[in-house]
């Protein structure tokens, strides 16, 4: 049978080397433990895309109106109705007929609102409501595209006494386009800014990654 002795320097060194593998075995259990840690915080989120840049572009765009509004009321009264219906009918119509020879198209000419409705008078004697007649009013709203001639509609409905003229009110017939050219505008201002900065940094822009 044979005795193999350790020296003790061996028996130190090996000691050692335990020591140093023992600490090495923690330092990585630590880095994954920490690094699970850390990725737990992204679990469910989009991951945000490496290597991006941001930019902010903002663009204004002024217009002149193009297009005005304006409503206007016929109304009349009678004891019949039926006479109060047609004399909103004549008076409406040559109004309607001049408003055309201005320009105003047909399908920019649109009733409103149709009433009719009794009107009462007090009667002091037995303080009772009577009806004194019958009131028919036709509101009627226009848009005219040729705002010039704005001034001279409003002096054809004062002629013909229309009652609660109300506008003009203008405003920008398609503003779907001017939102769209802003747009346009904007993003076109943020690939210049991100142009320049790229060529100061020395990068290459691939793409829009989103907007």
């Amino acid at each position: 049978m044979n005795t193999f002795f350790i020296k003790e320097e061996d028996k130190k060194l090996f000691k050692n080397l335990i020591i140093v593998l023992t600490c090495v075995l923690i330092l990585l259990v630590a880095a994954l433990f920490v690094n699970t840690i850390r990725a737990s915080k992204f679990v469910g989120l989009d991951v945000a895309p490496a290597n991006t840049l941001s930019f902010t572009g903002e663009a204004e765009i002024n217009a002149t109106p193009d297009v005005a509004t304006l409503s206007f009321t016929v109304q009349e009264k009678n004891k019949d109705v039926k006479v109060a219906q047609d004399e909103v009918s004549q008076k409406i119509t040559p109004i309607l007929k001049a408003l055309k020879d201005e320009g105003v198209e047909e399908k920019d000419i649109k009733t409103e609102q149709y009433s009719v409705y009794p009107e009462y008078r007090y009667n002091p004697g037995d303080g009772e409501q009577i009806i004194v007649g019958q009131v028919v009013s036709q509101n009627v709203t226009i848009k005219v595209r040729d705002v010039e001639s704005v001034p001279n509609i409003l002096v054809l409905l004062a002629d013909n006494e229309v009652k609660n003229v109300n506008g003009p009110s203008f405003d920008i017939d398609d503003k779907d386009k001017l939102n769209r050219e802003a747009r346009q505008l904007a993003i076109e201002k943020a690939k210049d800014e991100a142009k320049e900065l790229a060529g100061d940094l020395g990068v290459h822009l691939v793409r829009i990654v989103g907007y």
